[in-house]
């Protein structure tokens, strides 16, 4: 059989443009591995190794299942063949985002104990106490303001004033005196050294 040149240089033609494509869609494939699919896999990682609870170092109710709903998005794109190059990147982006804001759910406040004493103080003859608690703050936490706004220095644990009576921190206990009775809790308010707000946590009295 004879081939005239014109179908051998066809026949190599689509030969070479079978193999381009063949190329490109390795590239694309490649490129969804090291974007997407590693973005994936390691918020997979992070998602399991993630404990939910009120301790320094866990996470906040509800953040797991924020970054599983994050994981699930990225991984719609993920399996789908027909993903441009644009969504794999821009669902990477998303992830990483996703995964920024859950480690910004961390637990930055934690409560040890809470303790009180009779005051010798009466507000319109309501009996007032005196509070004692204990607390842990993460490493990110630079400042707590308690109820009224008034800043607490993790730093240099400088004495502060909270419902106008006086308020002592000393290696992260809080003496409160002279609280009303009908006050049931308080508020801490963590802050970074930005000023940024980590985390508000409101405890109650013990009564």
């Amino acid at each position: 059989m004879k081939y005239s040149f014109r179908n051998i240089l066809k026949a190599v033609i689509i030969s070479f443009v079978i193999f381009l494509y063949g190329c490109s869609s390795s590239v694309d494939s490649e490129k969804k591995e090291t974007e997407l699919s590693t973005a994936i896999a390691s918020a997979e990682k992070i998602y399991s190794a993630a404990v939910e609870g009120e301790k320094i170092g866990e996470y906040r109710t509800g953040a797991k299942e924020v970054l599983k709903s994050g994981i699930d998005s990225a991984k719609i794109v993920d399996g789908d063949e027909n993903s441009s190059e644009e969504e794999i990147k821009s669902a990477a982006a998303k992830l990483n985002s996703v995964v920024e804001d859950f480690y910004n759910m961390q637990t930055d406040i934690e409560i040890k104990s809470c303790s009180k004493s009779e005051s010798t103080v009466t507000i319109f003859g309501m009996n007032c106490y005196n509070y004692r608690f204990e607390f842990k703050a993460s490493e990110r936490a630079k400042k707590l303001y308690l109820n009224t706004g008034k800043e607490v220095n993790l730093i240099s644990k400088e004495i502060d004033v909270s419902q106008n009576k006086e308020a002592v921190v000393e290696n992260y206990v809080i003496r409160v005196e002279d609280v009303p009775a009908n006050i049931d809790s308080m508020t801490l308010k963590a802050v970074d050294e930005a000023g940024s707000e980590l985390q508000i946590k409101i405890f109650k009295l013990v009564y």
